[in-house]
Parts: structure tokens; sequence; C-alpha cells
């Protein structure tokens, strides 16, 4: 009954921190940007970049590199790929973006640079790119035909607002974040506060000269729809994986198994590792930290590269809003696909000796 109570009080643990700390800062900003993509940007650009009748190359490559401004987890990055996929974004370009766009922002390249070298850290850079290219591309194959699109949206209220305006407002709220998310550590309060409050009047003062009551509140009602829909989904996954944590933590052996079954590259050592990185709820910043450790203990780099390329693009709390967007057929699929991709990526690399 003790280690019941235990499990429950671990589970509630993790999503308060995450309500105060990664919610605050990051799922909420995300959450009204694609409150603005669904309302504000134009079903017709999304189509053009990204729709099934794009040109195949610059989808993906657009949707593998369009995460790169942004600082969200494998949470955060959930509503905004529902937005561009009820947009009229192929379901392999969506999928794209889901995966890159945790992985591939420019804060976490510049750790991983500097923490586990530029060998390293270009492979990672380079696995990232091509896992979420092949992860869309196999979506796109094996389960976008004869699926039925989304349902086209209205086309937005924009009222009286200018293109000017639209790419105002979303540098406002795209500056908040990049900046809220960011600890202490690396951006100090002197700076921070004043920042994040220039940014929020900029945004305020865009809103009331260039829109109209009508367009505020729409972009209101599909930001905090979006909440209500996917963040309850969020949250069960971040009380379930708070209790497996704890369930690994209270024997001091957990991870003593995984240490040394990960010390040479071979295809079992990089699945194992890619898989415990899809478990784990890591952003791509903590991921790097953690493989840093790992690697200090004898992991080698193939099962470093497979951890690093798997753990900051999912985890076991998104399954649930995933499958909320696409199904839990596909979600289910998209967990397993990354993780062997993730491990093939450190296999590889390891094989032709770039780690």
């Amino acid at each position: 009954m003790e280690f019941l109570v235990s499990l429950v009080g671990a589970g509630l643990s993790a999503v308060w921190e995450n309500l105060v700390g990664k919610l605050s800062g990051a799922f909420i900003p995300a959450f009204f940007i694609a409150g603005g993509v669904g309302v504000f940007v134009p079903k017709s650009t999304v189509v053009r970049f990204l729709s099934p009748d794009a040109n195949r190359g610059l989808a993906y490559v657009v949707a593998s590199v369009a995460g790169a401004v942004l600082s969200v987890c494998s949470c955060g990055i959930i509503p905004l790929f529902a937005a561009f996929y009820e947009q009229g974004a192929g379901l392999g370009p969506a999928v794209t973006f889901l995966f890159a766009g945790p992985s591939i922002n420019l804060i976490s390249m510049f750790y991983g640079f500097y923490l586990l070298g530029p060998r390293l850290g270009l492979s990672v850079i380079a696995s990232v790119l091509l896992t979420s290219i092949l992860l869309g591309m196999t979506f796109e194959l094996a389960f976008a035909r004869g699926r039925p699109a989304p349902k086209p949206p209205k086309e937005p209220l924009l009222g009286a607002a200018p293109r000017s305006s639209l790419a105002v407002f979303h540098f406002f709220l795209f500056q908040l974040l990049m900046t809220l998310p960011l600890p202490v550590a690396e951006i100090p309060w002197s700076i921070k506060v004043p920042w994040v409050a220039a940014n929020f009047i900029g945004l305020m003062v865009t809103l009331k000269l260039h829109f109209t009551r009508e367009d505020v509140a729409a972009w209101v009602a599909k930001s905090t729809f979006l909440i209500y829909r996917l963040l309850p989904k969020i949250l069960v996954g971040l009380f379930l994986l708070g209790m497996l944590t704890h369930a690994q933590s209270t024997a001091p052996q957990s991870f003593g198994w995984f240490r040394s079954a990960v010390g040479d590259s071979g295809l079992r050592a990089t699945l194992l590792a890619s898989t415990v990185g899809a478990v784990l709820y890591l952003g791509s910043i903590m991921a790097v930290l953690t493989v840093k450790a790992l690697m200090a203990m004898g992991m080698a780099g193939g099962p470093a590269l497979a951890f690093v390329v798997a753990a900051p693009g999912v985890s076991f709390s998104t399954l649930f809003a995933v499958a909320e967007v696409i199904g839990m057929r596909l979600s289910l699929a998209y967990y397993g696909l990354v993780i062997v991709f993730a491990a093939l990526a450190g296999y590889v690399a390891a094989l032709v000796g770039l780690v």
C-alpha cells in the first residue's frame, strides 16, 4: 500500500512540475501559436508547401527544418502538429515536423556541439533530419493512401489585418515561445523579464492596432479548444511516466543493467538505447546532458546517438495526445518507428565510423 501511495505521489509530482515549469513556459505559448496558425494562416499557404499535392522534396525539407527556431519538447510540438495537419498538411510532412521540431532547435544544436563534440553533434543533426524525413515518407506510403484527409477548415478570419501584421503577430509569439522555456542558468532574470515583457506588450499592441475583436475572439477560441482537446492527454501521460520513473528509481540497480548493455555499438545495444530514450520524457538539452553522463560511464557512440535521436522527439507521454490527432493505431506506429529508425541511425553511424 505504501509503495502504491508513493507511485501516485510521484505521478502527481511529475504533473505538478510540468504545470509549473514546462507547461507555463512552453506549452501555453505553443497552444496559442497553434491557434494563430489555425485562424490566421490561410489554408492555401499550408497546402502550398505541405499538402499531399505539394512538391514532395520541398514539403519534407520545409517540415524537417521548420522547428529550428522553436524551443519546444515532444509535448509542446503536438498542438502545432495538430494545427498544421488539420489545416491541410499531408500526413507525411506533418509527421516529419512532429519528430524534427523538438530535436532540431538551434539551442539544442549548440548544446550538442559543445558537450558532445562537433563529430557526434553533426551526426545527431544529420540523423534527426534523415530520420524525420524517413518517418514522414514511411507514413505517407503506408498509411496516407486511402486515409480520409482532415475536414477542410473554414478560411481564416483575417479581418482588416494585413499580412505584415500577421507576420509581426507570429514574430512576438515565437519570441515568447523561444524565451519562456529557457532556465535562469541560460538567461538571467534581469534579461529574461524585460525581454518577455517587451514581446508581450508588442503582441498586445499589434492585436489592438491591427486586429478586430472577432479576430482575437477566434484566435482565443481556437487556442483554448486545442488546450481542452490535447492537454488532458498530455497530463495523463506525464502522470503515468512519473509513476514509471519512480518505480525504476526505487531499485538501485535499475540503470546498472542499461549502462552495462550499451558498451558496444551493436544493433541490440542501439535498439535498447533508443527504446529507453523513447520512454523517458527528456527535452533535447536534457537528452544531451543525460547521454554525456552515460558516455562517461561507458556508453558507446552508436547507442549514444540512438538515445539522443529518440529521446527529444517522442516520449511515453506523447502517445495519447498524438492519438487524439491521428488515432491510436498510427500513434503506436509512430512510437515504434521512432525507436527502430533511431536505433538504425546509431548502428549505421557507428558502422561507418561517424561516431
